[in-house]
């Protein structure tokens, strides 16, 4: 009871505060909470306790005691969750906060008595405890700061001491306690930087400054300084720096710990980083009284970050102030020309060089007096030269050349302005410097090719003045040169130029006594031969090229030096007069000339062959042009006997005399062919080794070096390329036309006329023939010129039109085979369609087509034309085939590639169309001459039936092979375009039970039931199992049986005499109650036709005896009922499954189409009949029509059960096939894909 409460409490307080009775008072209060733990004032009890532990002085168990009181009634205990009064709660904070800061407080004083670890480690924890549950008390930022004051300065526990300085400067905003946290995590931080020994030890000043390093060296060379990553000491450090940034921004102090973090980045090469706080301290500290010093450690930032634009910016502004210091003034001068040269040199080394030449210019016109300005002058014009701004370059040349006369670097500029003056066309400027240079060189070699380069330029200036002034120093200064014979010899032409023949005969004269055993005789005879080349006079023009070539030989017997160059050049003038006339040669009528022509060509082939040949055995630079020439010529032989003129004759003829003609210039051009490729082999080796020997030579300092001797480009190796490329271009080009004259004989073949009397399938047959034994040996050879011509040029590293053109080539011949084949197909198809017409013409009228044949015989061309279009169909796609196995072999890839995939697939749908439109005609014929059949018995209607059924079954049959072979091919191949959805759509259109998973098609299966809606009559109507048939004189069908069986038995009745009343009254003869009875019978004999058609209430009637007969009339089964049932099939009609049962016998039909009958000679009998049609079934109504006849009169009817198969959702199906396959669509999606490549 709540009144125990009161008593205890009241027992308690006495024993404690009147009797001070303790520990009798803590054992009542004990007792009260332990009767009473949950109960509200069990906080202010538990305290009271604790008093007593007080009072009593024992401080262990007073510590034990608020430790117990913290634990049982702090915010989150489970007595604090039953407790939903909040001035209970608030009571309860208050206690239990104060009990656990009255722990942490005793713990501190006795550890700081006791200088006890154990105890501040326990104070550090109840620390801890508090934060934990007290984090917003207003006591807590003092709790926080004596704990982690004691981990840092009693515990030594550095890293945790941080992290909590780092969350005292996180959470207690406006305390005392921030300041001093932010401040010792930086001493932390700075302690653990300064012992750290992973490092070079960081000293800090006494001011607690750190200062950066210098950037030393040669920084006009390669200049890097690598990233060091900063420790994991001087990233607590920064941690530290950032955290009192962030906190105390403004104060003064910041100033000198922004300018710390910089300098520990800085000094770690971090310098992006280091600008951040660099350029913090410029922006909101500009007037500290180290501002310069920060700004000099921005541009150096900037510097060693390679930032050099910044740096120069930076340098620009120190550089200009007034204010600065002039020592950092020099230094920020210093820096500016550095900056822009290593700009200078970071686009020279990204190729921009005219950027580069200009910043290496810039270097010089910002600080002249820099020690490296001549340098910075001859890379700029380096640069510009590099950059093909000559002009430019002449100009910063002359700069140097005329402002640095004592730079190490003026001989080299000079040669190179000559040089520059020689790119832009001033070459008498590029010879006057030439001939200064000469002047100032020391070294005679560098004199040397001075003065040659100068001769060299006054001739390009056209200066011959100065050019044989020159030329004469030169001679005089060296005459033992290797070059003053050719320099003394050019004076002679020099005066030529000026008119001056006197002179100029006159250094022949000197020539002549001065080198009397020169090879340049020779060359004296070639350019006589060449003046009269020029005049046309081509007689005396190969005379002097004969003498030029036999005074070689003269020289070479002598063991004297030849002039092979212009004996070569000599041979070769002479050899091209020659070819001239061969080219000019052509084959033409008549015959005789024809004749003498070939011979005359013919010898003057091997003339130029053999004259091409000596020229190419010189080993000069006409070596390659030459052996080009030789494959040329029989290049050109062949081309002529190409274009042969052919005397008059017939068509076919002409095809086989093409035909000679393009298997000859075969021949003749693989004599070409095979010129070429050995002139590519030789060719390239020769062009391998003398490149070779170019790179053997020490090349490297051909610019540097000054004043070397300017000579004109090495032009043989462009040379040899260029010839190697024309015959690498020629030999593709003569296997290219090698396999075009096969294919211009195809075409021929294809044109020539078929024989005329040939039938159809003769026709057929003989096209076939041409294809098999004329043109696909054509066209393979075709293609194997193509791929030889491919595979070569793969060999000898080729590419060019031919080869492309062949790639192409190997595609479209191949496919010749295939489109002939194909056009072979459909034509067949065509003229079977054609032959509907005539055929049904021969049925109606009789009589022979214009090819002789009657109706049996077109009958059996009908049947050929479908054979050969289906044997013509898979012989394309066979080819088609072939086809894509060679582009995979040699790996071929074109757009004409997806083409023949596509036709692959593409005519087989298209031909299964046709095929389909085709069969539809044939089955509306066949059930046409069916019914004719049917109705007059005559043969030729029959004859009909029976081949528009094996045409139709035949059409069929031949559309679903080709396309279930195409579907196994496509996906054999892995083709997937858009005509394969169609093929599946047609699958499943001509067979959609076997076919419909091909578009996930589900078949619907419903029932019906022989029942009463199932019309009829007993009277034959004419025309009654007919679709379209009129029903006013049907009514429903009669259940006969009461069965529970779902298909009821059915049938109808009529009223009918069922027996008679006799009298011997006699009847007059005609009386329609009159019966003709045997004699001796009791039986009226009744005749029915067995026709099917005819009307079965009527009987023949013989009378023997007349007697008189009342008639009994009664409702009877009717003998002969005629049933119509209407169904109906949704979407794709796949199949009506019939199970029928008759009593005695039936005839079945389909929409006006004969089925099946079972006519029963034993009336006794039922007969069954079960069937699955397909063929005649269509979409919507459809009309089952049923002729049932019951001879023994026994009534069992008719029971039927219908399963009506179809596919409901074929049409939607169909549409979305026929629209995501169709042109426009398939533009849509190309230009979806254009704009995503473009987008």
């Amino acid at each position: 009871p709540t009144y125990g409460i009161g008593i205890l409490q009241k027992m308690s307080d006495v024993y404690m505060n009147d009797k001070e009775e303790y520990r009798n008072a803590i054992a009542v209060y004990s007792k009260l909470l332990k009767l009473y733990p949950r109960m509200e004032e069990a906080p202010a009890v538990h305290e009271k306790i604790v008093d007593c532990y007080r009072l009593l002085g024992d401080n262990r168990l007073a510590y034990l005691s608020r430790d117990q009181l913290f634990n049982l009634y702090r915010p989150g205990s489970p007595w604090w969750a039953r407790q939903k009064n909040e001035n209970v709660r608030e009571k309860a904070y208050a206690i239990t906060e104060r009990a656990l800061r009255d722990n942490i407080s005793l713990l501190f004083a006795q550890a700081e008595e006791a200088n006890d670890r154990g105890l501040y480690l326990a104070a550090v924890n109840d620390c801890k405890k508090y934060l934990k549950n007290f984090p917003t008390d207003s006591n807590a930022a003092r709790i926080h700061w004596n704990m982690a004051l004691t981990l840092d300065t009693k515990l030594k526990q550095y890293d945790d001491a941080f992290e909590e300085y780092m969350k005292i400067c996180d959470l207690y905003w406006d305390s005392k306690y921030q300041l001093y946290a932010a401040e010792n995590a930086i001493a932390l931080g700075r302690d653990a930087v300064e012992i750290d020994t992973t490092r070079k030890k960081i000293q800090f000043e006494k001011n607690d400054q750190l200062n950066v390093k210098e950037i030393t060296g040669n920084v006009l060379s390669e200049f890097h300084y690598n990233r060091i990553e900063l420790t994991p000491s001087e990233k607590k450090l920064i941690r530290a720096y950032n955290n009192y940034i962030k906190l105390f921004p403004h104060d003064k102090s910041t100033v000198k710990i922004l300018n710390n973090a910089g300098a520990l980045y800085f000094n770690n090469n971090m310098f992006g980083e280091a600008l951040k706080y660099f350029n913090t301290i410029v922006k909101h500290f500009p007037d500290d009284e180290r501002i310069f010093e920060i700004k000099y450690q921005i541009l150096e930032s900037y510097f060693g970050k390679g930032d050099y634009r910044s740096a120069e910016i930076v340098a620009e502004k120190i550089k200009n102030d007034p204010q600065a210091p002039p020592e950092l003034i020099a230094k920020a001068k210093r820096r500016l020309a550095e900056s822009i040269f290593l700009a200078a040199k970071v686009f020279a080394a990204n190729d921009d060089h005219l950027q580069a030449g200009n910043e290496f210019l810039r270097v010089a016109q910002e600080v002249p007096d820099a020690p490296f300005v001549d340098l910075s002058l001859f890379n700029a014009a380096v640069e510009y030269d590099k950059a093909r701004e000559y002009g430019r370059a002449v100009e910063t040349y002359s700069f140097l050349v005329e402002t640095r006369k004592n730079s190490k670097y003026l001989l080299e500029a000079m040669n190179n302005l000559a040089i520059d003056y020689g790119e832009i066309h001033e070459f008498k400027n590029a010879a006057l410097t030439y001939e200064r240079l000469s002047r100032v060189a020391e070294d005679s070699s560098q004199v040397h090719d001075a003065l040659f380069n100068s001769s060299l330029f006054f001739v390009k200036a056209e200066d011959w003045e100065n050019a044989i002034r020159v030329n004469l120093d030169f001679v005089n200064k060296f005459p033992n040169s290797d070059d003053a014979d050719d320099l003394f010899f050019d004076i002679a032409n020099y005066y030529l130029k000026l008119d001056k023949f006197e002179e100029a005969n006159k250094i022949y004269g000197d020539y002549a006594d001065k080198f009397p055993t020169s090879p340049r005789v020779v060359e004296s005879y070639y350019r006589r031969g060449r003046y009269f080349e020029d005049k046309n006079n081509l007689d005396d023009a190969l005379a002097e090229y004969a003498k030029a070539v036999d005074k070689n030989a003269e020289l070479k017997k002598a063991k004297l030096e030849p002039n092979d160059y212009f004996a070569a050049e000599a041979l070769s003038r002479a050899t091209k007069i020659k070819y001239s006339e061969f080219r000019k040669i052509e084959f033409e009528l008549p015959v005789a000339n024809m004749e003498k022509n070939r011979l005359k060509k013919r010898d003057l082939l091997i003339e130029i062959v053999d004259g091409f040949t000596k020229v190419a055995s010189y080993g000069t630079i006409h070596l390659y042009e030459a052996t080009y020439d030789i494959g040329k010529a029989y290049e050109e032989f062949a081309d002529t006997w190409v274009r042969q003129e052919i005397p008059p004759m017939d068509l076919t003829q002409l095809v086989v005399t093409k035909k000679q003609i393009n298997e000859a210039a075969v021949e003749l051009y693989q004599r070409a062919e095979k010129s070429y490729k050995q002139s590519i082999k030789i060719l390239r080796k020769l062009a391998d080794k003398y490149e070779k020997s170019l790179l053997s030579a020490d090349t490297t300092q051909a610019r540097a070096t000054v004043s070397k001797k300017y000579v004109h480009s090495d032009s043989t190796l462009y040379t040899a390329r260029r010839w190697i490329d024309r015959c690498e271009e020629q030999l593709s080009k003569v296997a290219y036309d090698m396999a075009e004259l096969h294919l211009a004989t195809i075409q021929d073949l294809l044109h020539a006329p078929v024989p005329r009397g040939l039938s159809q399938v003769e026709r057929m047959e003989y096209n076939r023939q041409v294809l098999e034994r004329a043109v696909e040996p054509l066209v393979r050879a075709a293609v194997e010129e193509h791929i030889r011509n491919i595979q070569e040029a793969w060999d000898l590293g080729i590419e060019n039109q031919w080869v492309k053109s062949s790639r192409l080539k190997v595609i479209q011949t191949n496919n010749l085979m295939a489109d002939q084949y194909r056009k072979l197909a459909f034509m067949a198809l065509d003229l079977h369609g054609d032959n509907v017409a005539v055929l049904k013409k021969l049925v109606a009228e009789g009589g022979m087509t214009e090819d002789g044949f009657d109706l049996i015989g077109l009958s059996d061309q009908q049947a050929g034309l479908l054979d050969f279009s289906k044997e013509f169909i898979l012989r394309a796609t066979d080819y088609y085939r072939q086809t894509l196995d060679i582009v995979n072999e040699i790996k071929i890839n074109d757009p004409s590639v997806l083409l023949t995939e596509e036709n692959i697939v593409k005519q087989a749908y298209l031909f299964a169309g046709e095929s389909d439109s085709l069969a539809k005609i044939d089955y509306a014929n066949k059930k046409i001459y069916e019914k004719l059949s049917r109705e007059t018995n005559e043969p030729k209607y029959e004859d009909a039936l029976f081949t528009f059924e094996d045409n139709y079954f035949s059409l069929k049959e031949n559309a679903v092979s080709v396309l279930e072979s195409t579907r196994e091919l496509a996906a054999k191949l892995e083709i997937n375009n858009r005509w394969l959805p169609r093929i599946n759509l047609a699958l499943v259109s001509l067979n959609p039970e076997k076919f419909k998973d091909l578009l996930g098609l589900t078949m619907d299966s419903h029932v019906e039931y022989s029942d009463s809606a199932w019309l009829a009559s007993c009277e034959f109507v004419k025309n009654w199992l007919e679709y379209d048939f009129t029903e006013n004189q049907y009514r429903n069908s009669e259940m006969i049986s009461d069965a529970a069986n779902k298909a009821k038995a059915i049938w109808l009745t009529k009223l009918d005499t069922v027996g008679f009343s006799l009298d011997t009254t006699l009847v007059p003869v005609g009386d329609s109650l009159t019966f003709a009875f045997a004699d001796d019978s009791t039986v009226l004999n009744l005749s029915f036709p067995d026709t099917l058609f005819s009307d079965s209430s009527e009987s023949q009637k013989q009378f023997k005896k007349q007697v008189n007969k009342t008639p009994k009339l009664a409702q009877v089964f009717c003998r002969r009922v005629y049933f119509r049932k209407h169904f109906t099939v949704t979407g794709l009609p796949v199949a009506v499954e019939i199970e029928m049962k008759v009593d005695d016998s039936f005839n079945l039909f389909l929409n006006g189409e004969y089925i099946s009958g079972v006519i029963r000679q034993d009336s006794a009998m039922v007969s069954r009949g079960h069937y699955i049609l397909s063929d005649g079934l269509k979409a919507g109504d459809n009309v089952l029509a049923v002729e049932g006849i019951d001879s023994d009169h026994t009534g069992q009817g008719l029971i039927a059960t219908m399963i009506i198969k179809c596919l409901p959702d074929w049409e939607k199906k169909r549409q979305q096939i026929l629209y995501e396959t169709s042109d426009e669509k398939i533009k849509e999606n190309l230009n979806t894909d254009k704009y995503i490549i473009l987008y």
